[in-house]
């Protein structure tokens, strides 16, 4: 390095040597380079000759003192070589070890290697360490490759002369393992792209292994929606944390496809809707759902105690085979609105079946799959419709279990009775009203939703009042008698109270939002031709937590 006219050469941190007069740079340069890649013992020696004295480390010349040199040190060549040498020796007799850290954690399997630096170059001493938890070996002298071998933590010291570091290496448990690969099947058309992404997420969630209280987290990505026939393929990153082991994360190649199945319609409703308020923990509805059964169901919970509650509905397989499920669900965010949350669950539900969107899940033998579980603060409502077809095996248990954040699902056993108000709890029929009617230019009609009195409980024979998560099918024929064009229009009443409405026109989604009691709000208009007839199909649902029934009209305007 220079200092003014003169420059320093330094070895292991100590100034050795000072160079001056011409090219002084160019010589500091090469001794520099001599001195490099010295041995661990190098040993300093001279050898004088006729005017000059040169200086060895370890055999090898590394500069030459001459009367030029002695000179503008105000010596003489062999006095200045014999200090250069002696301080040469003390800089390469010091010992240096440095790590690049102090911490080294690893899985139970996984190795690192850790790069050691020592002055001069040489292999340190590894002093005792606990062998059960980590195996060390040297690759090369500055290179070490820590093995884990079990759960644990040891210390691993090492001594280089008088330098002495020590490693604490940490051996811990993977969070889980991720799959290389999943398939999905859907269904649609098209297959929405949140659908598509909900079934890589649960064939995500069957084909991984996470460690208990670990997660999985996915990125969604641009994921496609699907026609049927079509198929994607992608990578999706991925990884399982813990706060209790080491994070697992990888890209997990992906196949969807869209594959047409016969779809039966539902045969039966289950409701779980009381008690409607909970704050106790325990089962609050269960269902066995037979071989090829399809069934419907609404459920529709406030959160009545102090704390967070956990609601989560559930599909056990409890058989000793595999089965295979075709699900359709929705199921919003917990919202203190229990009407809105009502009305987002019907609305999502509507789009599913326009669509016939779901996708097929599989269950292992004694297996059980979570459809949802959310966490609800004090008075904030839970609702949801989900659709489940059995395509293979069964039969399997549908149930829907309330409980305390700290508390597990597998302490949850006993099963709440239902309270003495009317909310309905129970196995209704097949959650189908077919209306059919010609509606004719200039002569009144209307029917009402919600008001069918079809559906009784299955067990009890309770009439379920409000038709609550049944599907009703208008196919309507409009015919205009007259010789001039018509329009025409269907509107619709909130004729019992306050309600949300949700219909899909000839496979288009109207969404009504919110009517106060009384209010109306247009389904559909058209104007007719002289003469026309023109068909239309509205489907709606009663919507969890509105007031039904409600009136639909027809009307010329």
């Amino acid at each position: 390095m220079p200092e003014g006219s003169r420059w320093a050469i330094r070895v292991n941190g100590v100034v050795a040597l000072r160079l001056r007069g011409p090219q002084a740079s160019e010589r500091a340069r090469e001794v520099a380079r001599r001195l490099g890649g010295l041995p661990a013992h190098a040993h300093v020696t001279l050898a004088p000759d006729e005017g000059f004295v040169d200086v060895y480390v370890s055999g090898r010349r590394v500069v030459r003192v001459d009367r030029l040199e002695a000179r503008a040190n105000h010596t003489s060549p062999y006095a200045l070589a014999a200090q250069w040498a002696q301080r040469l020796q003390t800089a390469l007799s010091v010992r240096t070890l440095s790590l690049p850290t102090s911490t080294v954690v690893l899985p139970v399997g996984g190795s690192e290697l850790v790069k050691v630096r020592t002055v001069p170059p040489g292999q340190p001493a590894v002093g005792p360490y606990d062998h059960r938890v980590v195996d060390v070996r040297w690759e090369d002298p500055q290179r070490l490759r820590l093995v884990g071998k079990a759960v644990g933590k040891t210390t691993v010291p090492l001594q280089y002369g008088p330098a002495r570091r020590e490693l604490h290496v940490w051996v811990r448990p993977l969070a889980g393992r991720l799959p290389d690969r999943v398939e999905a099947v859907v269904t649609g058309d098209p297959a929405p792209a949140d659908v598509v992404w909900e079934a890589v997420l649960r064939s995500l969630e069957r084909a991984s292994r996470t460690e208990p209280g670990a997660f999985l987290e996915a990125t969604r990505g641009e994921l496609p929606a699907l026609r049927p026939g079509e198929a994607w393929e992608g990578a999706l990153p991925a990884r399982i944390r813990s706060p209790f082991a080491l994070p697992v994360e990888g890209q997990v190649s992906v196949t969807v496809r869209n594959q047409q199945l016969e779809l039966a319609a539902p045969s039966r409703l289950l409701i779980s809707n009381n008690p409607e308020r909970i704050s106790a923990d325990g089962i609050l509805f269960r269902e066995v759902v037979g071989p090829g059964e399809s069934v419907r169901m609404l459920y529709h919970h406030q959160n009545g105690a102090a704390r967070d509650k956990v609601v989560t509905v559930w599909l056990r397989n409890p058989n000793p085979r595999p089965a295979r499920v075709h699900l359709q669900l929705a199921s919003p965010n917990a919202w203190h609105d229990t009407m809105g949350v009502g009305h987002a669950a019907a609305r999502r539900f509507l789009e599913l079946v326009g669509q016939k969107a779901g996708y097929v899940l599989e269950l292992p033998a004694r297996g059980d799959h979570r459809f949802t579980t959310q966490r609800t603060p004090p008075e904030h409502v839970v609702s949801g419709l989900l659709q489940v077809q059995v395509l293979e095996g069964g039969p399997l248990e549908v149930s829907v279990s309330v409980r305390t954040p700290y508390v597990l699902d597998r302490a949850v056993r006993w099963e709440l009775g239902p309270d003495e108000k009317t909310h309905p709890r129970g196995v209704f029929g097949a959650p189908q009203v077919d209306v059919q009617a010609e509606l004719v230019v200039g002569q009144p009609w209307s029917t009402e939703i919600g008001r069918s009195r079809q559906l009784r409980d299955l067990r009890t024979g309770t009439l379920l009042e409000g038709d609550y998560g049944v599907t009703y099918r208008l196919r309507l024929s409009m015919y205009n008698p007259t010789d001039a064009p018509v329009t025409v229009e269907l509107v619709l009443v909130a004729a019992s109270g306050p309600a949300y409405a949700t219909f899909l026109v000839d496979g288009q989604l109207v969404d009504l939002r919110f009517l106060a009691a009384g209010r109306s709000a247009p389904v559909f208009s058209a104007t007719l031709g002289p003469r026309e007839v023109r068909p239309v199909e509205l489907v709606t649902i009663p919507e969890a937590a509105s007031w039904y029934p409600v009136r639909l009209h027809w009307r010329t305007r």
